[in-house]
C-alpha cells in the first residue's frame, strides 16, 4: 500500500509540473502577442500624422471628407474583424476620378487598408495604409476609373471595394 501511495504522489507531482509548465508557456505567448500589438499601436501613434501628411502631399489633395469637396468618408466599423464585407462602410465606396477616400478606424482594434487581395502579386501596390490605430485616418486619391478591391492585412476576411467612375 505504501508503494502505491508513493507512485501516485510521484505521478501527481509530474502531472502538476507539466500543467504549470504549459500554463507558463501560454502566459508567455499571450504576453508576447500583447506586447507586439502595443508596439504596433505605439509606432502608428508616433508616425500617424507624418504618414497622413506624406500621403496627402503625394496625392496633392486636402480633402475634408465630404462629397462636395472631392472626398468620400469611409469607416472601419466597430467589431470589423468579424464582419467580412460589412467591415468597411460604405462598401463599395463610390468616387469620381480625382476624388479621395478617407478611411477612419472607428474600431477599437488596429487595422490596415491595403489594395488588392490576400496573396495577390499586386497586394498593396496601389495603396497601403500601414497599421491604423483606433481613430487614425488614411486617405488616398483615385485618379483612374475602375474597381479597386482592398482588405485588412491583419484580418484578411475584412474586404471592401472602391468604385471609381
Amino acid at each position: 500500500m505504501k508503494n502505491q501511495n508513493y507512485r501516485f504522489l510521484k505521478s501527481l507531482s509530474f502531472g502538476m509540473v507539466a500543467v504549470v509548465f504549459l500554463m507558463g508557456i501560454m502566459i508567455l505567448a499571450h504576453s508576447i502577442t500583447q506586447y507586439q500589438l502595443n508596439v504596433y499601436a505605439q509606432i502608428d501613434n508616433a508616425t500617424e500624422m507624418t504618414a497622413n501628411q506624406t500621403i496627402s502631399n503625394q496625392n496633392s489633395t486636402a480633402a475634408t471628407g465630404s462629397q462636395e469637396s472631392g472626398g468620400v468618408s469611409a469607416s472601419i466599423v466597430p467589431n470589423a474583424s468579424t464582419m467580412g464585407d460589412k467591415a468597411f462602410s460604405p462598401n463599395p465606396a463610390e468616387v469620381k476620378a480625382g476624388e479621395t477616400v478617407i478611411w477612419t478606424n472607428d474600431d477599437s482594434q488596429i487595422h490596415t487598408v491595403t489594395s488588392g487581395s490576400v496573396g495577390a502579386e499586386d497586394s498593396g501596390k496601389v495603396f497601403d495604409s500601414g497599421i491604423l490605430s483606433p481613430k487614425a485616418t488614411f486617405d488616398f486619391k483615385f485618379d483612374q476609373a475602375g474597381e479597386i478591391n482592398y482588405y485588412c492585412t491583419l484580418h484578411p476576411q475584412m474586404v471592401g471595394t472602391v468604385s471609381v467612375s
